[in-house]
């Protein structure tokens, strides 16, 4: 009829409308409230990273540039290798040195009838080894001049003996070897504690059989203007010891540069 009302009809909410209503973005919420930051990720640029085109290149103290989101490439530290040798692996690996050894030294002999050197300074490097100690023994010897050209090589087998007898026997042969060049400075180095602290006295000697060893390098290293011995690690000692594990193996040597 026309006296009833006609129904009313509920219109949906926009969702537009809904939409706006929201909570503002995060970024937004910074500038204007100023109550929380959002974190931000910090990446390291540096050269390299730019000259690579994106690879992610080490630097400077250890650290590792970042790479980009989504980056498939992974940064990572490059950890410095370490190399260790022991006595019984030189001995091992020294058939595999004496070839090396043998091309070199061979190849470097000075012809026959050579007018006699003289030098000055010399540096000297020596060490033992014993196969069993004591066992078979040997003492490597390798002489440089002043600007650390080789000047001789000497690899001898001293029959059964321990290994810090051979490293004496070896000290005595380089000190020889020094007062035949006319060397006025000498400074020989070992990797053996006990000759390096013995002979500077730090150490008492205190085996009576390498009590003559050592009375016989006294009187010798009296002989030059200036004596010196120094302690240095295995790894710098590869010559000497290849000239010990030679003489082991093929027997005695002498060679002149």
């Amino acid at each position: 009829s026309a006296a009833s009302k006609p129904p009313t009809i509920k219109k949906p909410l926009k969702k537009a409308a809904k939409k706006s209503a929201s909570k503002p973005s995060a970024k937004k919420s910074e500038k204007e409230d100023g109550k929380w930051e959002t974190p931000k990720r910090r990446r390291i640029v540096t050269k390299a990273k730019a000259d690579s085109h994106g690879k992610d290149e080490p630097v400077e103290g250890g650290k590792v540039s970042v790479p980009k989101i989504g980056s498939k490439s992974k940064a990572k530290t490059a950890a410095p290798k370490t190399v260790t040798r022991t006595k019984k692996a030189a001995v091992i690996s020294a058939k595999s040195t004496n070839v090396d050894m043998d091309s070199e030294l061979k190849n470097a002999a000075v012809p026959a009838g050579a007018p006699i050197r003289k030098f000055d300074e010399l540096q000297i490097s020596i060490d033992g080894a014993a196969r069993g100690n004591p066992g078979l023994a040997s003492f490597g010897v390798c002489v440089l001049d002043d600007k650390g050209q080789k000047v001789q090589s000497v690899a001898r087998q001293i029959g059964k003996a321990t290994s810090n007898v051979a490293e004496w026997n070896g000290l005595l042969e380089g000190m020889r070897i020094a007062l035949s060049l006319g060397a006025k400075r000498v400074c020989m180095k070992s990797d053996s504690m006990l000759v390096v602290n013995q002979i500077e006295g730090t150490w008492r000697v205190k085996q009576p059989h390498l009590i003559p060893l050592h009375q016989d390098a006294m009187t010798m290293a009296k002989k030059f203007d200036s004596f010196s011995v120094k302690w240095i690690p295995r790894e710098e000692n590869h010559v000497a010891d290849s000239l010990a594990n030679h003489a082991l193996d093929s027997g005695d040597a002498n060679w002149e540069h």
